[in-house]
């Protein structure tokens, strides 16, 4: 069944589905989120890819097919494919045209292009990202038909390219150039956190284990730790998810159009344009995401 949320209505589309690409499973909470989000019908999450090139790449693959045991093992009613995605990037062709570039063979990429046929420019594939874009990148270059199909909503930057999308940035050029997008910058020019990132939904551990019943998917919750960080206490790639939850998490923003590509640094040249494909987020409300989260989490407890 399509979902809507009034964000979306306000950018006058509904979603055929959702697939979550991502690289760390440790430091975030979005794919449990959407996982109960599915189990409770709220959206139709149809896919869960790891794309990451470094070398805890198979550590992730691995942890997410743990988490999917747990959630079978809680009863969840979750219906989607898992995909282990790449620990490559794509080569920039000496071209410098993305139509020249060689695709990868990637699982989770031929999954996005089989589901975008599905959808349409009304009713398009949500993508919610929160690392390198290599895999959504190489959907296009499988099926470039899928561009309009298809709206990709993420921690990266735009018009600028930041953390993320420098992982690989010639995916994130392909992505900026060829597709709707919704954009959060994960750092700000001055090197600052960007200002809408920070309004991630909180998911304090206290409240966790005061709320969610006992079994092997919600302990996995309340246990997880990043091994380097601090204790996780919000959803750091939450933006997005918050965004299709919630018509009032996005305050503000700005939209840019695609130009052309920097010969020099093969990056997009963008231009301010009220039309444009590309939402650059530049507000968001923190107790809006954190609601919608809290919502999701008690309908769930409320379920068992």
């Amino acid at each position: 069944m399509p979902f809507v949320s009034i964000w979306a209505q306000s950018l006058n589309i509904t979603y055929s589905g959702v697939v979550f690409d991502n690289d760390d499973h440790r430091d975030t909470y979005t794919e449990e989120m959407l996982m109960i989000a599915e189990h409770l019908g709220v959206l139709d999450l149809k896919a869960i890819i790891t794309t990451y090139q470094h070398s805890e790449y198979p550590e992730f693959v691995e942890g997410r097919e743990e988490i999917q045991k747990k959630a079978e093992q809680a009863g969840l009613q979750v219906d989607y494919a898992l995909f282990s995605g790449t620990d490559q990037i794509l080569a920039i062709p000496s071209s410098g045209k993305i139509e020249d570039t060689e695709p990868i063979d990637i699982n989770g990429s031929q999954f996005i292009v089989s589901e975008a046929k599905k959808a349409s420019p009304e009713q398009p594939l949500a993508i919610l990202t929160g690392g390198q874009l290599t895999s959504v990148a190489n959907a296009y270059l499988l099926d470039s038909t899928i561009s309009d199909r298809v709206i990709v909503l993420g921690l990266f930057g735009a018009p600028e390219i930041d953390y993320n999308a420098n992982l690989d940035a010639w995916a994130w050029t392909i992505i900026l150039a060829k597709m709707k997008v919704v954009s959060f910058k994960f750092r700000e020019d001055n090197g600052d956190f960007g200002k809408a990132f920070l309004q991630m939904p909180s998911v304090p551990k206290d409240r966790l284990q005061e709320v969610l019943p006992r079994n092997a998917f919600t302990q996995w919750m309340i246990d997880k730790r990043h091994p380097s960080q601090e204790v996780l206490q919000r959803d750091g790639d939450g933006n997005a998810l918050a965004t299709l939850l919630s018509d009032k998490y996005v305050t503000d923003y700005q939209r840019w159009s695609f130009q052309k590509i920097d010969p020099d640094n093969h990056h997009p040249i963008m231009v301010l344009d009220q039309e444009g494909k590309v939402y650059e987020v530049l507000g968001a409300n923190k107790e809006i995401g954190t609601e919608a989260y809290w919502q999701l989490l008690t309908s769930y407890a409320q379920d068992h």
